[in-house]
Parts: C-alpha cells; sequence; structure tokens
C-alpha cells in the first residue's frame, strides 16, 4: 500500500508537469494556501500551549512555511531555495514512505502519519511546478549551500537553547552523528570515523543539488519545447 501511495504521487507530478502553467499554478496556489492554513492552526496550537518542543528545526517543517509563502506573495529571492527544499523533503519522504510508512503509523499513529504524507506530497508536487516556471544555474549551487548553512548554524544553536523531547528528528540525528553511532559501535569510533561520516554527507548533499540542478534544467526545456511548438 506504502508503494502504491508514494508511486500515486510521484505519477500524478507527472500530470501535473504536462498541464499548462496557468492551470498548475492554479493547482499550486490551494496547495500553498491548504497547507500554510492547517500548518498555522497547528502551531497557533502549540504556542498557545507553550510547547517549546514544538518550535520548527526540522527541515520539512521550515519547508511547509517558506514553500507556501513564497507561492502565495510570490517573493522571487526565496524561489530557488524554496524550490529546492519542497523538492528534496518531499521526494525524500515519499520514497522512505516506501519502506517505513507501516513503522511510521505504528509510532506516530495514523492521523499523523496520513497529514506527514499530504504535507511532503504538496512540497514534491509544488516544487514539480515551480520547476517549470524558471530555469536555475549551476552557480545558484552556492547559494543553495549558503542557505544550509545557515539553517545547520539555526539548527544547533535552536538544540542548545531548547529541549527537543521528540525522539526522532533527522536533522539532530544527522548533525549528532546517531547514523553513525547505528552502523558502527560508539567505543571503536574515532575522530577519523566522525570526519568522513561528514565528509560522505557533504558529497551526498552536492550529489542531491546536481540532481535538482539536471532536472530543473529538463522540466524547464521540455516546457519551453511544447510552447515552442504551440507557435509554430
Amino acid at each position: 500500500m506504502e508503494l502504491i501511495l508514494s508511486s500515486t504521487i510521484i505519477i500524478l507530478g507527472i500530470i501535473l508537469l504536462s498541464m499548462d502553467f496557468r492551470t498548475s499554478r492554479k493547482i499550486l496556489l490551494v496547495m500553498a494556501i491548504s497547507l500554510l492554513l492547517y500548518k498555522s492552526i497547528e502551531y497557533t496550537i502549540y504556542g498557545l500551549n507553550l510547547q517549546t518542543s514544538k518550535i520548527p528545526i526540522e527541515y520539512s517543517t521550515l519547508t511547509y512555511f517558506l514553500f507556501s509563502i513564497q507561492v502565495i506573495f510570490n517573493i522571487k529571492p526565496l524561489k530557488l531555495i524554496v524550490t529546492f527544499m519542497a523538492f528534496i523533503s518531499g521526494l525524500g519522504y515519499l520514497l522512505v514512505f516506501m519502506f517505513l510508512g507501516q513503522q511510521y503509523i505504528i509510532e506516530l499513529g495514523l492521523f499523523t502519519t496520513i497529514m506527514a504524507f499530504i504535507n511532503h506530497s504538496i512540497c514534491f508536487l509544488g516544487s514539480l511546478i515551480l520547476m517549470k516556471s524558471e530555469q536555475f544555474q549551476s552557480a545558484d549551487k552556492k547559494k543553495i549551500l549558503l542557505f544550509t548553512t545557515i539553517y545547520v548554524i539555526y539548527v544547533i544553536i535552536a538544540s542548545k537553547l531548547i529541549e527537543y523531547t521528540q525522539s526522532y528528528i533527522f536533522i539532530l540525528m544527522l548533525l549528532e552523528g546517531d547514523i553513525l553511532n547505528r552502523l558502527v559501535p560508539s567505543e571503536s569510533i574515532s575522530t577519523l570515523d566522525y570526519l568522513a561520516y561528514f565528509l560522505i554527507i557533504f558529497v551526498v548533499y552536492q550529489f542531491l543539488i546536481k540532481i535538482f540542478i539536471w532536472l530543473n534544467h529538463h522540466i524547464y526545456r521540455i516546457k519551453k519545447g511544447k510552447n515552442h511548438e504551440h507557435t509554430i
């Protein structure tokens, strides 16, 4: 079932890419408004209950807000970063959901899992629509890396000031080396192991940025080619 759900969203993304931009833009706006309303209500409730551990720190959570705000208000300086964030967090969740969907339901509950799936799906589909409208350049990788650096600094500071009680926060697991500790016994991990670990993360992240830029160029060229055909 998890495989079918994730595959359906990916297929839906391909269908959205085949639509004219005006129609897909309307769909994008509806998704962005719905996502912002839902997350705003959710985090307002957290705030009223003084749940400081719910202050956004996860990559996906920040994506929900930044993505929605950019789409609704068309903030062009945010477009590159938001499109990348939505693509990575959306596609990443869909792929992981194929294998761990049942575990998410057991640990988080059915409602939370369903909403997480919908939210990430909106981000993924939205990123594809945004990629149709603009061709990013290879030089834009520096902007993505700069934003990522700022984000990591924010995570480090926030995690020092706030006690996050959630058992599973991926960015903290990544930065604190929990993933490495699960692969290698902690007593045998050396400084070189940590250096290699973070180097691998950096290389993989660079690779993901290249895939994003390549896919954006591919999608944009197809859209441009179709527009050219209509003008002949």
